[in-house]
């Protein structure tokens, strides 16, 4: 059974080998799970293979690891919690250097709070289908992931075909309801 979750571990992997856990389906078995954990470890140490080659095997990826997220802890930190979702939002955000002003971003789009509203309605009216569902929620949560981060535009490109399709979605409904109202 552990092995039908490959994919899944190999996903995580990119992450964290921690992460394996959430993208394990619930399992009551102590020996599969942790067979998964040390399948997802395995696969997330294949990432560092050319590393151990170079440290001829004197690579300690679980301090790496740790150096890694006391590195982000102290760094990735953001002005106000949930700053990336006002620069979505609004195109602002407020600068963590120099004078900490309140700048616009040269890139935002009008389109973004559209497409960001048509998910939350997407969500509302989709709550059965959840094959669609997806398309609508993968931007929140990934805008809530992002919210306690410093704000940067560029982590948007990830999420912005998600929200264009579910806008566009959401437009073509609207478009087949006023054909049949006969509006246009």
């Amino acid at each position: 059974m552990p092995l039908q979750n490959f994919g899944r571990q190999f996903y995580s992997s990119s992450q964290c080998w921690l992460l394996n856990k959430y993208f394990i389906r619930k399992e009551k078995k102590l020996k599969t799970t942790i067979f998964s954990f040390l399948l997802a470890f395995f696969i997330f140490s294949l990432t560092y293979l050319k590393t151990f080659i170079d440290f001829e095997g004197k690579f300690n990826i679980i301090f790496y690891q740790l150096k890694i997220l006391k590195y982000w802890l102290k760094h990735s930190i953001t002005s106000a919690p949930f700053s990336s979702l006002i620069l979505f939002l609004a195109g602002y955000f407020k600068t963590w250097w120099g004078k900490k002003e309140i700048i616009r971003s040269n890139i935002w789009s009008p389109t973004w709070p559209l497409s960001f509203i048509s998910s939350i309605v997407g969500i509302i009216k989709n709550k059965k289908n959840s094959h669609k569902i997806i398309i609508f929620l993968i931007p929140l949560l990934y805008i809530f992931y992002i919210g306690f981060q410093a704000p940067f535009t560029r982590y948007f490109l990830i999420i912005l075909p998600y929200l264009y399709l579910g806008l566009s979605d959401i437009l073509f409904r609207m478009l087949r309801r006023w054909r049949r109202l006969k509006l246009f």
